[in-house]
Parts: structure tokens; sequence; C-alpha cells
């Protein structure tokens, strides 16, 4: 019995631990929102991180460059009246400089400082 409970605990906090986390690091009328069990990072001239976010009924896959301060969108969800419409822009998706009032400035301030 005690060997069963221990085998329920470990597998508990297994899934826990693998659980998706979305972070909120920015709002107006709704919440803007990273996954922070999903980000990976690769050197690319400085450093580049590759992120999930979520505002409203958007899931977006973005590409932060630290260096240069400029991110851009390279796959897109929309969720629209229980219908989900998919978005690819890679390979020709496009950097773009983030306002520095911007939430992609306050994106890429918070990522590039907390994680290497």
């Amino acid at each position: 019995m005690l060997r069963l409970l221990v085998s329920i605990i470990i597998a508990a906090a297994t899934v826990r631990a693998q659980a998706d986390e979305w972070i909120v690091y920015a709002r107006d009328t709704q919440d803007y929102s990273y996954n922070h069990t999903r980000i990976t990072h690769h050197a690319a001239q400085g450093i580049t991180f590759v992120v999930w976010t979520r505002h409203g009924a958007q899931t977006k896959r973005q590409e932060l460059h630290c260096a240069s301060s400029s991110w851009r969108t390279v796959y897109e969800t929309r969720d629209a009246r229980g219908e989900t419409e998919f978005v690819s822009r890679t390979p020709t998706a496009e950097w773009q400089w983030a306002r520095p009032d911007g939430v992609e400035m306050a994106l890429i301030d918070w990522i590039c400082q907390h994680y290497h």
C-alpha cells in the first residue's frame, strides 16, 4: 500500500512539473502572458529566445533577439467563434523593432534579463 501511495505522489509531482505555466508580463483590458515551461533559445548574432505568448484568443510563437531589442512572430493561432485559424509566417517572418513602451519590449526586457 505504501509503495502504491509513493508511486501516485511521484506521478502527480511529475505531471505538475511538466505542466505549462503561463506568466503574465503585461496587462491592458486582457492579460499578456508567456509560457514559462516552453522557452527555448539559440545563439544568432546575440541571444535569440523562442517564446510562446498568449493574449486573448491569440497564441503566438515569437522569437526575441536580445541584442537588438527586436522580435518576430513565426506562428500564430487565433480562436474565434469556436474555430481555430493557423497562420505560419516561417521562414518569411521579418524582424521588427520593439517599441520602447510596447508589450513586445516588456517581454524582451523580462525574458532577456531572467533567462540564460
